[in-house]
């Protein structure tokens, strides 16, 4: 029964590490839109709050 658990242990530690399937132009693609629409005033007041959590300078971090 321990062998059991720990070869689903095994299994499913190599299919995280696996990789996560990301694609760098992807994700470049999805920070300039980012960048976008973050820059848009008519979209920051069509949604101030994720403008709020995403967009928002935050001096504490800099």
């Amino acid at each position: 029964m321990k062998r059991l658990g720990l070869a689903m242990v095994v299994v499913l530690l190599s299919a995280c590490a696996a990789g996560n399937g990301i694609d760098p132009a992807e994700d470049q693609a999805e920070a300039a839109q980012q960048q976008k629409n973050c820059a848009d005033p008519k979209w920051k007041a069509d949604h101030l709050g994720v403008w709020y959590n995403v967009c928002r300078p935050n001096a504490a971090l800099h």
